[in-house]
């Protein structure tokens, strides 16, 4: 009796598209990935950011959209350099451009690992007032070895055209992860 073809139900299967797209991580100092709900955003960045070898920080912005996020974000940091993640702990969330500014440098002295990237997902759900100024600073500031990806179902970007214009973001949108649920599903291709 012939056998069936035996599949690892563990390995990931990710069409070309998505894994060139997810290349752009490490040219640009911010990603944003923008798709709804169920298009696989999550599993496509963390697969590809595990099997590419980088070291990453992974934050979420939970429902409730901030409360403690600062204190995950700056303790992500803690790892490299426990006295600077406590000095951003302890300095709150950067809400204007001199405490944003001192932030940055906290976080830009900081000896990162080559291709550390900062993952922060459910992005939608930030709240914070000044949270997209802050990343947008974050990122113009290229801070060596650190790329940030924000993994949400909506962009709240004001600038985002002009970042992307300026080479700062690299923007992921749907229609590269359309269908990407039904291919991770079926490698064999049927549909």
């Amino acid at each position: 009796m012939p056998k069936a073809k035996e599949y690892n139900t563990r390995n990931l299967y990710f069409p070309s598209r998505i894994t060139k797209a997810l290349d752009g991580i490490f040219d640009h100092p911010l990603t944003l990935i923008e798709a709804p709900m169920g298009y696989g955003k999550t599993t496509a960045v963390r697969e590809y950011l595990r099997n590419a070898g980088a070291d990453t920080l992974w934050q979420e912005v939970p429902a409730d959209g901030g409360d403690g996020f600062w204190d995950g974000f700056a303790g992500l940091f803690g790892e490299f350099d426990n006295e600077r993640s406590q000095s951003l702990i302890h300095m709150r969330f950067p809400d204007n451009a001199k405490t944003a500014r001192e932030a940055i440098k906290l976080i830009k002295d900081i000896r990162l690992p080559e291709n550390t990237v900062l993952v922060v997902e459910d992005w939608q759900n930030i709240s914070i007032p000044a949270a997209n100024t802050f990343f947008e600073q974050l990122a113009e500031s290229r801070i060596e070895r650190l790329h940030i990806v924000l993994v949400t179902r909506a962009a709240k970007f004001a600038r985002l055209h002009e970042l992307a214009l300026k080479g700062v973001l690299y923007h992921i949108a749907k229609q590269t992860l359309e269908f990407a649920s039904k291919e991770i599903t079926n490698p064999a291709g049927y549909i």
